[in-house]
C-alpha cells in the first residue's frame, strides 16, 4: 500500500491516523496521547494510546481503590495522600469527568456490582433456585417438618385423607369422560357403517328396476 493509506482506526488517545510507509508492510502508528488524558465522556483515562485507564491516572499516577463506604462504593475512588478517598469527596479540584462507576463495574472489592442508581447490589452466588433448594431440603427444615408431624398428626391424617378423595375424585371424573368419549365415537361408526349399507342397497335396487324397464 502507498503511504496515503491508513491502517488504523480513529481514536480518542491517539493523535491522528496510522499509515502506511509505502515500503515495507508494516503500519507507523499515530502518536499517543499523555497517559492520563481524560476520555470515553470523562469515565476513563488514555493509557498507552487506549481509552482503558483509570480515572486516577488523571491525578498524578494514583492507583483506583475501593472505597468502603457505604455511599461511596459506586463512586471513582483513588488513593489520595496513602488513603482510598473518593474523588468526589476528597479536595481534589475535579471538573470534566464523571465521578460515579458505570452500571455494572465491580465494587466491594469484587463481591458486588455498581446498578443504574448508583448503589452496590452483593453477587449472588447461588442464584433464587439454589437458595430455595437450599431452604426447602436443608437438614433443619426437615427436622421441623418431622417434628411438627409429630406434634401436630391429627393434622397430618386429615391432609393424607383429603389427598386420597381429591385423587379419587378426579381419577372418577376422569374415567367417565373417558367411557362417555368411546361410546359417542363407537355410535358414529355404527351409524357411518348403516349408512353406507343403506346407500350400497338403495343403488342395487334401482338398477334392478332400470334392468326391467330396458327388457319391457
Amino acid at each position: 500500500a502507498n503511504s496515503t493509506t491508513n491502517c488504523t482506526e480513529p481514536g480518542e488517545c491517539r493523535i491522528g491516523l496510522g499509515r502506511c510507509n509505502g515500503a515495507m508492510a508494516e503500519c507507523e502508528m499515530p502518536p499517543f496521547r499523555p497517559n492520563g488524558t481524560v476520555c470515553n465522556d470523562g469515565t476513563a483515562t488514555c493509557y498507552n494510546g487506549e481509552c482503558l485507564g483509570s480515572l486516577c491516572l488523571a491525578y498524578g499516577g494514583n492507583k483506583s481503590c475501593f472505597c468502603e463506604g457505604s455511599n461511596e462504593r459506586c463512586q471513582v475512588c483513588c488513593y489520595i495522600d496513602g488513603s482510598c478517598q473518593s474523588l468526589r469527596s476528597s479536595r481534589l479540584n475535579v471538573t470534566g469527568i464523571i465521578t460515579e462507576q458505570q452500571a455494572g463495574a465491580p465494587c466491594d472489592y469484587y463481591e458486588g456490582f455498581c446498578d443504574f442508581f448508583g448503589f452496590c447490589r452483593r453477587l449472588d452466588d447461588q442464584g433464587p433456585i439454589a437458595r430455595l433448594r437450599s431452604a426447602l431440603f436443608s437438614a433443619e427444615t426437615i427436622t421441623n417438618a418431622i417434628e411438627w408431624s409429630k406434634k401436630y398428626w391429627w393434622a397430618v391424617a386429615l391432609m393424607v385423607v383429603g389427598l386420597v378423595i381429591v385423587m379419587a375424585l378426579i381419577i372418577h371424573f376422569l374415567s367417565k369422560n373417558t367411557k362417555k368419549t368411546v361410546e359417542t365415537k363407537r355410535e358414529k361408526a355404527v351409524q357411518a357403517r348403516q349408512g353406507r349399507s343403506q346407500g350400497q342397497g338403495q343403488g342395487q335396487g334401482q338398477g334392478g328396476v332400470e334392468l326391467n324397464r330396458r327388457r319391457g
